[in-house]
């Protein structure tokens, strides 16, 4: 491998890791955002649901396999 092709898959990674930063981030603004609305959820294990929820569909943009 070359620095030439070392460097391009650097800044590939770097690319797709500020799209899971602003992703993640903007998930969890909305998910925060509408926490106490009728219809979301309200104990613990439900809120961590779906916040894992949101994460994984984030995660899985990334790699391609929107769910």
């Amino acid at each position: 491998m070359s620095a030439r092709d070392i460097a391009k898959h650097e800044k590939t990674w770097q690319d797709a890791a500020a799209a899971m930063d602003l992703l993640l981030t903007s998930e969890i603004a909305d998910f925060s955002a509408g926490l106490g609305n009728p219809g979301e959820p309200e104990t613990p294990e439900a809120i961590q649901d779906e916040l894992m929820r949101r994460t994984d569909q984030c995660f899985a943009v990334v790699h391609g396999k929107r769910k």
